[in-house]
């Protein structure tokens, strides 16, 4: 008996169902790799402006409550706080020297923006757990950019952006 070979069939549909497939994963990876780019670029000008007003106060020589109002209003119309909706927080913190196994006191005064934006800075209270054995004045700046939707991917949200800065306001700092 004679056996007929059947006759190879073409597979150029093969490749473009290929090319097709590996063309949609790169494209998503591409808009993937914007979004990330757009969301690291938003939180670097953000924690950019928390170190720029935390050394304008703690260089100010004797910082007060209308300088401190001056600076967070001026910084908080820039126009990347604007189109972000971003907020900035500011706080004064003096933690006082502890008498031996005593906590140390503790004073906090707040200085926020003139208006509410579309997020909450954490309280600059929160800086309080990075200045444990610490006695002094220190200037804490609180900062974030709300949620955004995507503008890239439709229906996508990149995520709140929260920055903060530390520094030391009035030197000498003593350890307890």
């Amino acid at each position: 008996m004679i056996m007929r070979q059947k006759p190879a069939r073409p597979r150029s549909g093969n490749v473009a169902i290929e090319a097709a497939l590996v063309f949609s994963l790169c494209a998503v990876l591409l808009a993937g790799m914007v979004e990330v780019g757009q969301a690291l670029r938003r939180w670097y000008q953000l924690s950019t402006l928390t170190d720029h007003v935390g050394q304008m106060i703690a260089r100010a020589d004797a910082p007060s409550a209308a300088f401190i109002q001056t600076v967070l209003h001026n910084e908080q119309t820039l126009p990347v706080l604007v189109q972000g909706g971003a907020v900035l927080q500011l706080g004064i913190i003096t933690v006082q020297p502890a008498p031996s196994g005593a906590p140390g006191g503790q004073a906090i005064t707040r200085y926020g923006p003139d208006a509410a934006g579309g997020c909450t800075p954490h309280d600059p209270a929160a800086g309080l757990s990075a200045l444990s054995g610490v006695a002094g004045t220190f200037v804490v700046v609180q900062g974030c950019i709300p949620a955004q939707p995507s503008r890239i991917l439709g229906g996508g949200l990149l995520p709140t952006l929260y920055s903060s800065a530390v520094f030391a306001l009035k030197a000498p700092l003593t350890l307890r």
